[in-house]
């Protein structure tokens, strides 16, 4: 079993950020679970409770490569990272149907540095519902680092290159194309990024999107926590 015979052919394709290393790392730690399912050994948290491997879905192929490459490339330990982390409401209730994918840690494990939403391959936009989800892929990453005060939020696919979005409003996009290392300050991990004349056209979002289609994206930032269907209405009616 391989992670080809898991993703549909035009999403195994299209891995942009895998090289054939990393298909092959990954292939190399999938095993068969109880039930006969494909599972993997996580690189985080090895099998689960029951000893079990952990059931492998495309998301689980994306999620296990960036917690690799965090270990490996970006000098994070593996007790900074947090699979299934947790989602309390009001400080109080857990919601076992939010679990944020990859929590990112400090180096001394006291507050969330980064919150990482991942997706299968084919979801390749962030600003729409999939799959019958009650909300975009957005929506859920601004939603948790605005409850955990995450100073980075990130969105991945295995395709695209993350973006990055960052705190207090987790609203306009950082042209970046690497993850900051262990330690680095923020601040400085920003100001150091480099723009190409492509990142720099595709910030400017009016060459590829409407005013309509701008300001429709930040009423899905107000409705990652606001369940009202009135905000923005008169736009809508355009």
């Amino acid at each position: 079993m391989e992670i080809k015979d898991i993703l549909e052919p035009s999403e195994y394709e299209s891995l942009n950020q895998f090289t054939p290393d990393d298909i092959e790392w990954i292939n190399g730690r999938i095993n068969t679970r109880r039930n006969g399912e494909p599972g993997i050994e996580c690189v985080v948290r090895g099998k689960n409770n029951d000893g079990d491997y952990f059931k492998l879905t495309p998301e689980e192929i994306v999620r296990q490569y960036y917690a690799y490459k965090l270990i490996t490339e970006y000098g994070y330990d593996k007790e900074q990272l947090s699979l299934e982390e947790p989602v309390l409401i009001a400080g109080k209730t857990i919601d076992t149907d939010k679990r944020i994918d990859i929590a990112v840690f400090d180096s001394e494990h006291k507050k969330i540095q980064m919150i990482i939403e991942v997706k299968r391959p084919r979801i390749t936009n962030y600003h729409k519902n999939w799959e019958g989800e009650g909300s975009t892929p957005y929506q859920q990453m601004y939603s948790y680092c605005s409850q955990k005060k995450s100073q980075l939020g990130v969105l991945v696919n295995g395709v695209s290159t993350p973006e990055f979005y960052d705190f207090p409003y987790f609203e306009n996009q950082l042209i970046i194309d690497r993850f900051p290392q262990n330690g680095e300050d923020i601040q400085e991990w920003k100001d150091k990024r480099r723009f190409t004349l492509k990142q720099l056209m595709q910030s400017d979002r009016l060459k590829t999107e409407t005013l309509k289609d701008i300001i429709l994206s930040v009423e899905q930032k107000f409705g990652a926590n606001d369940s009202s269907e009135k905000a923005f209405e008169e736009i809508k009616r355009d």
